[in-house]
């Protein structure tokens, strides 16, 4: 019963580990707004660059421990030297294993970050964009239906937002960013495909008449502005049933700034993970367990137990007699058949 009960218990324990894995594995939402995309997008490629900079690290330390090894080699006395030269095959192998690990996880940083690079510094241009690029407003003030520059009383068309990315980026609480979540990250949002022309318009003393079906009087206020947005709209069917003052969408075109740079950028990061170059040149040569865990240092030590049981068992399979003769005193005639020299 109590073996029964540790068992279950085992069982249940299993159960909700495996459970907790999986779900800190759940996907994050995806970004909304560009600030957020950017910051999210750039702190994933920190993840890759941090690991690619430690291997590069580890790289030089191992070199280094790799010389001291030699020279200890060369200028031990023989039986130290005995003991250092088959470390050197296992600490070789870890050094060649190191640099291959880079070799391989170069290039593939490297295009991740040109790829990222160029995905943020289109969100840039996104962010600028993002709320809309201004509006042309024309008041023609009661008087006639003439138009001077002064009757353009907002000329905020083609404005650029000039604020940069600070405080919130709008992104998810409990965003969580590390390799375990990186296989379920959602792609970078596209946020802007569309462009659009958004149109108000009111006649009237008050401007609450429709201009839809009414006479523009010298009264009317008209405003024309451009805004983005990831979808097509047009809302030109309903501009004729639209009260008035009512801003309605009349025309949408593509607009697509950022195109393939967030599929490229998220797939040159899933690149890394696909060839296994998440952390190159991990193992230290100064660390124990990498030499344990290294196939030439587990030969090494094999073949040193291997060689310690041979030489026992051939010294237990002297023979008890002849034991037995060198240690009796010595009456008569030696025995023919016993060693010269005492040698067995």
């Amino acid at each position: 019963m109590q073996r029964l009960a540790t068992a279950a218990l085992f069982v249940v324990a299993f159960l909700y580990s495996t459970e907790q894995a999986v779900g800190s594995t759940k996907a994050n939402a995806p970004c909304k707004n560009a600030c957020g995309c950017k910051s999210r997008l750039l702190k994933r490629l920190d993840l890759y660059t941090s690991k690619y900079n430690d291997g590069i690290s580890n790289e030089r330390r191992n070199t280094e421990a790799y010389a001291k090894l030699v020279t200890a080699a060369l200028t031990a006395v023989p039986t130290m030297r005995k003991k250092i030269l088959p470390l050197l095959g296992a600490a070789a192998d870890i050094l060649d294993t190191c640099r291959a690990e880079l070799a391989t996880a170069r290039p593939l940083v490297q295009t991740a970050m040109a790829k990222v690079t160029e995905a943020a510094g289109v969100y840039n241009t996104l962010q600028k964009l993002e709320d809309n690029l201004g509006e042309v407003k024309i008041e023609f003030g009661g008087s006639n239906l003439n138009l001077p520059v002064t009757k353009f009383t907002t000329k905020s068309l083609g404005a650029l937002k000039q604020a940069s990315c600070t405080g919130p980026d709008g992104e998810p609480q409990g965003l969580k960013l590390a390799f375990e979540h990186e296989e379920n990250e959602p792609e970078p949002a596209k946020l802007i495909t569309h462009g659009q022309i958004d149109l108000t318009c009111g006649t009237g003393a008050s401007q609450n008449t429709a201009c839809h079906g009414n006479v523009i009087d010298n009264q009317a206020h008209i405003t024309i502005g451009l805004s983005f947005s990831d979808t097509s709209k047009d809302e030109s069917g309903q501009w004729a049933a639209a009260p008035a003052k009512t801003k309605k969408t009349i025309h949408s075109n593509s607009a697509d700034f950022i195109g393939d740079n967030t599929t490229a950028a998220h797939g040159a990061l899933k690149a890394i993970r696909t060839a296994g170059a998440t952390a190159p040149c991990s193992s230290l040569i100064t660390d124990f367990n990498a030499f344990r865990n290294n196939p030439k240092f587990k030969l090494m030590v094999i073949k040193a137990l291997l060689t310690n049981r041979l030489h026992r068992r051939k010294a237990t399979q002297q023979s008890p007699k002849w034991m037995k003769r060198l240690t009796m005193p010595k009456v008569g005639k030696e025995p023919s058949t016993a060693p010269k020299h005492g040698k067995i």
